[in-house]
């Protein structure tokens, strides 16, 4: 789409974004013209130029007496229509999402089904199917049994599948700067390994690589989980863009890595999985209004890191959302130094209209906020709230409020990404491939429950 998009242009993308989430593709049908300018906000006119753009770019169909259809793929051996861009299913993509089939068990009679429903199942054309089959023959995971190829029942055809986690050298030296980080790190490794092994695969831990022929050589490898910081190296950039030149999924986590974002350029296989400190913050927010609070101080450390940012962010939001009737009060301290964070303490506590309190992260509050408040007979739960951020093993000893950023479904993503996601090699990606894991708040002894309760 051009910098300054038309309103045709506008309502394609619409159409085109709506196709690649997938919100006709049981159907195979989209709406009526009508249905589809209500939908997008513009006249049927508009709406008509925009579908043909669609159907030129070859999104769509549109029949006589049948409406607009999804357009199918065009298989190898076909010629494809003019003004539809061709589509091809290349044989390695094909052999390496049977081999993950056969790996999860798809197959449970041993026997592969017949070329029809191959094809039906992973498309492309006859030959390209028998080169991707005869590829997995070559490599000892299928037999062939008169004239049907049969999974093998050798030890090599049994083995399980690879993933491989990538730690960039700048995120191994934050896990061991900040605790924060480093509890973070291991509670996701402990997740990984977990879903891992819940489905038979093999997880290989590689801390700030540089050799990618030791990475390409990995045996039976579905996909690349790749941990970075939000400033990643020049050299962790070029071994990510040398990645994503093999087939396989390369999935790109943590730290809203900008950098790695405008660096790299879209790929088919190459995924980005964040956590939102901004919907963090938002979250907690919205907690806290919950439970009627109104003036709310963030306690954050001096430095002012983009997570720290992201958080504030989100609380200022939710203040704004609730109309004025709501208020986020920052005070800035010293994490060195307890007698700075004791007088910031102080300060806010002369003022009774401030009812909870939330830090920047889990140790603020346990290390700091929670020793000075009970110095003051301050109770927390009762006379004042506190929240922490990233729920750490100590916030659960401290029995903290604390917002979790689901590791286990950050863990559980990125496996699944690496063994399922697949796009046909010609396929062209106009933008990065972004999905968003949701935390969630725990709540413990440090926050009073809603009045209604």
């Amino acid at each position: 789409m051009s910098a300054n998009p038309t309103a045709v242009e506008v309502a394609a993308e619409f159409i085109i974004r709506a196709i690649d989430h997938g919100t006709w593709s049981e159907s195979g049908r989209l709406p009526t013209t009508i249905e589809l300018a209500r939908a997008a906000g513009v006249c049927t006119a508009t709406m008509s130029r925009a579908i043909a753009l669609a159907r030129q770019k070859g999104y769509i169909t549109v029949r006589k007496k049948k409406g607009i259809e999804l357009a199918k793929p065009i298989c190898d051996g076909a010629a494809a229509p003019t003004g539809h861009p061709r589509i091809a299913f290349r044989s390695d993509d094909i052999a390496h999402r049977l081999v993950n089939d056969i790996y999860q068990g798809q197959f449970p009679r041993h026997e592969l089904p017949s070329y029809k429903e191959l094809r039906k199942q992973y498309g492309g054309g006859y030959r390209t199917l028998r080169t991707a089959l005869r590829q997995l023959l070559s490599q000892g995971i299928l037999e062939l049994h008169t004239r049907k190829f049969r999974i093998a029942t050798s030890s090599q055809a049994i083995r399980t599948l690879s993933l491989a986690l990538i730690v960039g050298e700048e995120w191994d030296e934050h896990v061991r700067s900040w605790s924060y980080a480093r509890s973070y790190f291991y509670t996701l490794l402990y997740a990984l390994e977990g879903e891992c092994a819940r489905r038979n695969i093999h997880l290989e831990v590689y801390r700030h690589p540089t050799d990618f022929r030791a990475l390409k050589r990995i045996k039976n490898i579905c996909g690349y989980f790749v941990v970075l910081e939000e400033s990643p190296q020049k050299a962790t950039i070029a071994l990510i863009e040398r990645l994503t030149d093999l087939p396989v999924p390369v999935v790109i986590h943590r730290g809203e890595a900008v950098a790695a974002y405008d660096a790299l350029p879209p790929r088919r296989n190459l995924f980005f999985l964040e956590s939102s400190d901004e919907k963090a913050g938002l979250e907690v927010g919205k907690f806290l209004l919950a439970r009627d609070h109104r003036r709310i101080a963030y306690l954050t450390d001096r430095s002012q890191t983009y997570w720290s940012k992201g958080r504030l962010k989100g609380l200022q939001a939710v203040a704004q959302l609730a109309g004025g009737t709501a208020e986020v009060i920052v005070r800035e301290v010293d994490n060195a130094g307890k007698v700075g964070i004791d007088r910031e303490i102080d300060e806010l506590l002369r003022d009774p209209s401030i009812s909870a309190w939330v830090a920047s992260e889990d140790n603020l509050a346990i290390n700091h906020l929670l020793p000075g408040l009970a110095k003051r007979k301050k109770q927390p739960g009762i006379d004042i709230s506190v929240v922490g951020f990233d729920d750490q093993l100590e916030a659960f000893e401290s029995h903290l409020t604390s917002y979790n950023f689901n590791s286990v479904g950050v863990a559980q993503a990125a496996v699944s990404l690496a063994l399922y996601s697949r796009y046909p090699k010609d396929f062209i990606m106009q933008q990065h491939t972004t999905l968003w894991v949701d935390g969630y708040v725990v709540e413990r002894n440090t926050t009073r429950k809603k009045n209604s309760e």
